[in-house]
């Protein structure tokens, strides 16, 4: 007995039903196989011509991008990717139709090497922990293997002896002081090549407390009133308390007894002289300390009238003939009436001496006497020539 079965399919019912006549499709059957889950094309579309007795077309209306054979049509770098749609169209054995649209994407065509190195050299940076930059590097710095576009990078730190090629930093001591010089990137792809500089300086370690000490001392100075210096010091001077690199100092001034410990000066009187005596600075830092010794003079003060006056006395002499002494005079003797750096006025009195007046005149000779008259002068100082 044959038993014949009839299936009646309308297009409204398409979607619902499973036809005797294969009229069900799913868009997983004609999905081109190059789109990834994302909808991204790895390559030219393979568009099924047919599944089955079922006839395909495709079309892509207005979108750009892609064929209505499946062949890409990539932007040129660096354009962005073109997202596009395709569309399939089934007829049925029944010549009833359904329509499947998908979502293409399609990327950009690949850069250039040589973009695209010169590219990821532009994009290149060195990363530095916080604080640090290019001008002050304390710590390990991050030199990438790997740039834009896939690109391969390689370091050259030769050009500063601070810098190691994985980017670890040893900073220079400080008596070595700063480190400055490059490092060159060398970035490649394909057969393609270019270089880029970075200049840094790495900044040697902080500085030690003997050598703090040491170059506090070599800094340190008085301070002196204008006019004055360590060979004539005629007023007060400033003695720091503290010195570079946030050195300590101390003050001896026994040395010089005409200098208080807080630099205050005590002039010498004019008939003491100059004071000429150490200073001693301790400068201290931590466990280190070192001293520093200044010689100054301290000026003695201006003569009073008196003083002048006596300075003045301390000068003068008399003037004696050619051949002539104090022990033995046979001429006129020159008497002066002023001396000295201060020109003091001087008068002059003989006594126990008749035969030289107050001018120095000789008025009896030694024939006259028998024998040679014996007395003194007397030197008078009515007043002092301020």
């Amino acid at each position: 007995m044959t038993l014949i079965l009839f299936c009646s399919c309308t297009n409204s019912l398409l979607s619902e039903l499973n036809c005797f006549y294969d009229v069900y499709i799913t868009a997983a059957e004609i999905r081109p196989m190059e789109l990834d889950d994302t909808d991204h094309a790895l390559g030219d579309l393979t568009l099924k011509k047919s599944v089955g007795s079922k006839n395909i077309s495709w079309s892509t209306g207005d979108h750009p991008g892609i064929s209505e054979t499946g062949t890409l049509m990539e932007p040129m770098y660096p354009a962005a990717a073109i997202t596009a749609e395709i569309t399939a169209v089934v007829t049925f054995k029944n010549g009833s139709t359904k329509s499947f649209t998908f979502t293409v994407i399609v990327p950009p065509m690949p850069v250039d090497n040589q973009i695209a190195v010169n590219e990821a050299a532009d994009a290149l940076l060195i990363y530095y922990t916080a604080g640090d930059n290019a001008g002050s590097v304390t710590n390990d710095i991050t030199l990438k293997a790997n740039g834009l576009h896939a690109t391969s990078i390689s370091w050259d730190t030769s050009g500063n002896s601070a810098v190691a090629s994985d980017g670890s930093v040893t900073r220079p001591s400080y008596s070595s002081g700063d480190s400055n010089g490059s490092i060159i990137a060398t970035i490649t792809k394909g057969g393609a090549s270019t270089t880029k500089s970075f200049s840094l300086t790495v900044v040697k370690n902080a500085i030690d407390d003997a050598t703090a000490v040491s170059e506090a001392a070599t800094s340190l100075a008085i301070g002196y009133a204008s006019g004055d210096s360590a060979s004539s010091v005629t007023s007060n001077i400033s003695l720091p308390a503290s010195g570079l690199h946030s050195t300590s100092v101390s003050w001896n001034t026994s040395g010089n007894s005409a200098i208080g410990p807080d630099g205050s000066v005590a002039r010498p009187g004019f008939s003491s002289g100059d004071t000429t005596g150490s200073l001693v600075a301790t400068i201290m830092k931590g466990s280190s300390s070192v001293t520093k010794t200044f010689s100054l003079t301290v000026i003695k003060l201006s003569p009073t009238s008196t003083e002048k006056a006596q300075a003045d006395a301390n000068a003068l002499t008399i003037i004696y003939a050619s051949g002539d002494s104090a022990s033995s005079v046979t001429e006129n003797i020159g008497l002066p009436s002023s001396a000295g750096s201060y020109g003091s006025s001087i008068s002059w009195s003989t006594s126990g001496h008749t035969a030289i007046n107050g001018s120095g005149v000789l008025s009896i000779s030694s024939s006259d006497w028998g024998g040679a008259p014996t007395g003194g002068l007397r030197r008078q100082y009515p007043k002092a020539v301020p």
